[in-house]
């Protein structure tokens, strides 16, 4: 009876064990999710930011050969 007392009490222990480790794997998941989405809001962002400078800047200088 004792033996089966020390057993259950193992499973116990090893069953809080896992649920504790699900629980960080849930809590870093979370994070790394936050952390595309702000990743995803930047590059938005930028591409907003980057689209109205594809035209040519002043400073554009055309380079054509000259025939001699």
């Amino acid at each position: 009876m004792f033996g089966f007392l020390l057993l259950m009490d193992r499973i116990d222990e090893v069953t809080e064990g896992r649920v504790r480790a699900t629980e960080r794997i849930a809590e870093v998941t979370e994070r790394r999710v936050r952390e595309t989405e702000r990743t995803g809001k930047a590059t938005e962002n930028l591409d907003e930011t980057t689209e109205g400078s594809r035209s040519p800047s002043p400073h554009h200088v055309e380079i054509r050969s000259i025939e001699t």
